[in-house]
């Protein structure tokens, strides 16, 4: 047998007692998923280890010397995911003010041919307020993304003829447009805060004109448990004024919008 042939057959002779001693573990899961631990758990292996979800455990095959460390690793991260209660408040304001004057005058001619003039002038002052609030709340599991929404679907028809010779065939389809407020959030527990990954949108039904009011956000923020966190706030103003000759009118518009959060944590809640 010459030097390389040896080499190849003790190389693999190596490999294969290596392999020998590796442990396949069957571990199970009290708590987590093993899809959630699959990860976390790889990055931390030696070299040939490896990690695989099962149905309801981690199949491992681990060095004898790895095993116990892997095993605390394991346990430490498979702990019960907090059920937290997430609350989401869309806030909508439209302040509107008017003020201006009106005149009337009238011209008279009296027998001595002189001139006269009456006239009257009213000054008015309004202010409109308007407010509009609505909350959501739902229970997910923390790490875990949750997703609501409410609102309206509105039906819109539409017709169509098609002519054929002396002949009109006429169809008729309906589809829907919605107006409706909700999130996705995805919460993760840091000490006494929160993290959240969400997106969340409110929408009005269109108005006359067919326009419709909306607010949308897309952040990650770090957020107090049991506290309303102020997430967004859009605020729009608008002015008009005219005048003539006896009469005048000034008008300011303010719509703000803004979104508020607040976590709670129902097992430390109820464990204090």
């Amino acid at each position: 047998m010459n030097i390389k042939l040896k080499l190849v057959v003790g190389i693999g002779l190596l490999l294969s007692y290596q392999a020998c001693l590796a442990e396949l573990i069957f571990y199970p899961l009290l708590h987590k998923t093993p899809a959630e631990l699959t990860q976390p758990i790889s990055e931390l292996l030696q070299p040939g280890e490896t990690v695989i979800a099962g149905p309801n455990e981690l199949i491992l095959r681990l060095e004898p010397q790895h095993v116990e460390e892997i095993k605390s690793l394991i346990d430490r991260l498979d702990q019960p995911s907090h059920r937290l209660l997430i609350y989401v408040s869309h806030q909508r304001q439209l302040n509107q003010q008017s003020q201006g004057y009106d005149g009337q005058a009238q011209l008279q001619a009296g027998l001595s041919n002189k001139p006269s003039l009456q006239g009257g002038i009213k000054v008015y002052r309004t202010r409109d307020t308007e407010n509009d609030q609505s909350k959501q709340s739902i229970q997910v599991l923390e790490g875990h993304t949750a997703y609501i929404s409410t609102g309206v679907s509105q039906p819109n028809i539409t017709t169509d003829i098609i002519q054929h010779d002396s002949h009109a065939h006429i169809s008729s389809n309906t589809y829907y447009k919605e107006h409706s407020s909700g999130f996705y959030i995805t919460p993760r527990l840091s000490k006494d805060s929160v993290i959240l990954d969400m997106s969340p949108w409110s929408g009005s039904a269109p108005s006359h004109d067919g326009t419709s009011n909306f607010n949308r956000a897309s952040t990650v923020i770090r957020s107090r448990l049991n506290t309303w966190t102020e997430l967004s706030n859009a605020n729009q103003w608008s002015e008009q004024g005219s005048s003539k000759i006896l009469g005048q009118t000034n008008k300011a518009t303010k719509n703000s919008n803004s979104i508020w959060i607040k976590v709670v944590d129902l097992d430390t809640d109820l464990n204090n």
